[in-house]
C-alpha cells in the first residue's frame, strides 16, 4: 500500500488563479496511467480552465461553490 501524505506533495500556483497538487497520476509520487487524483485550491476569481485528459478525473469540492462544465452541460456545484 502505498500513502501520500498531502502535506508534502509540492504543488504548483497557476496563473489561472490556483494551487495544484497532484496526488496520483502520470508522474505523481503515487503512479496511475488511467486515473488522476489532485487537490487543487482556486483562489477568488480563479479557475481551471476548460481543459481534457486521457485519463480519468474526479472533482470533490470541500467548500465554496463553483460551475463545472462536462461537455455540453454546466452544473452548479454548492
Amino acid at each position: 500500500m502505498k500513502i501520500n501524505n498531502i502535506d508534502f506533495v509540492k504543488g504548483t500556483d497557476f496563473p489561472a488563479g490556483r494551487h495544484t497538487r497532484v496526488l496520483v497520476g502520470p508522474g505523481a509520487q503515487i503512479e496511475a496511467q488511467n486515473f488522476v487524483m489532485g487537490h487543487v485550491t482556486i483562489y477568488p476569481g480563479g479557475c481551471v480552465p476548460l481543459h481534457s485528459h486521457e485519463q480519468e478525473e474526479v472533482y470533490l469540492i470541500l467548500s465554496g461553490e463553483g460551475l463545472i462544465c462536462i461537455n455540453d452541460l454546466n452544473l452548479p456545484l454548492f
